[in-house]
């Protein structure tokens, strides 16, 4: 079962160095502790450079301890790069509450960015927002946005929860790995095993998406195609629009699409 908030941040424990690497294609960044994946988060959001750097994590991760502090927040700090996991290399007890407009293990990723073979064991994603705006979360990504992105061989155990609590009216989008696939995106989902719990609790708002994978696809030209992607999760709302892999296709009088393979 995914365990209590922690009142202190990853932020204030990251490693000041990646176990090896120099970020490019031939020798990716390092990772193999939880500090260190704090710190990758700490470099994306200080560094223009490491947002379209690799990363490779080779070992088995436990992030218990400390609240998440996301990496990837949003406008001018967009993750580009790539992320793979080695063996499918483990992280677990990830937990992150946020009150922010996004929320995930990125908060936005964008053109171009791969994230491949992570697995999520005992992850808690749990987002509270009581401003305005269009609150996004999943436990992967709270939004993608742009041309080329792939997400795949990724995992996520059934002591996993997404969840988000909208004490206000404002149309909110949430999702198992991600919560709104943005317009004139290109989202390849692929291999994809989700078997956590999504549920979003908010005041009557018939905008809102809630899916086992994928929130919303939102906007002119998103396109979203899932190949061998499986969820067995329970998807909850009280408001608004729910699909066990998509919960809403949000056109705004154009056309989006997302296929399944």
């Amino acid at each position: 079962m995914a365990q209590p908030i922690p009142v202190t941040s990853w932020a204030d424990f990251a490693a000041t160095s990646f176990a090896g690497g120099t970020g490019t294609n031939t020798d990716p960044y390092i990772i193999e502790t939880p500090a260190q994946i704090a710190f990758m988060a700490q470099r994306v959001n200080n560094d223009a450079t490491a947002r379209t750097a690799y990363f490779q994590i080779t070992q088995d991760i436990d992030m218990a301890g400390h609240n998440w502090s996301m990496m990837s927040t949003g406008t001018g700090n967009v993750f580009h790069g790539s992320l793979v996991a080695v063996n499918n290399a483990t992280i677990n007890n990830l937990v992150f509450e946020s009150a922010g407009v996004s929320a995930g293990f990125f908060g936005h990723i964008g053109e171009g960015a791969r994230i491949e073979g992570l697995t999520f064991n005992n992850a808690l994603v749990s987002s509270v927002h009581y401003g305005m705006g269009t609150p996004n979360v999943g436990l992967l990504a709270g939004r993608v946005d742009g041309e080329g992105i792939v997400i795949r061989d990724i995992t996520v155990d059934a002591d996993s929860a997404i969840t988000r609590s909208m004490p206000t009216t404002s149309i909110s989008t949430i999702g198992g790995l991600v919560g709104t696939v943005g317009a004139d995106t290109d989202l390849l989902l692929e291999d994809i095993q989700m078997h956590g719990d999504v549920a979003m609790t908010i005041v009557s708002n018939g905008g809102n998406g809630t899916g086992g994978i994928i929130g919303a696809v939102s906007g002119l030209g998103a396109r979203a195609v899932l190949n061998n992607v499986v969820n067995t999760g329970d998807v909850t709302t009280d408001s608004g629009h729910a699909g066990g892999l998509v919960g809403r296709m949000m056109t705004d009088g154009g056309e989006n699409e997302y296929s399944v393979v």
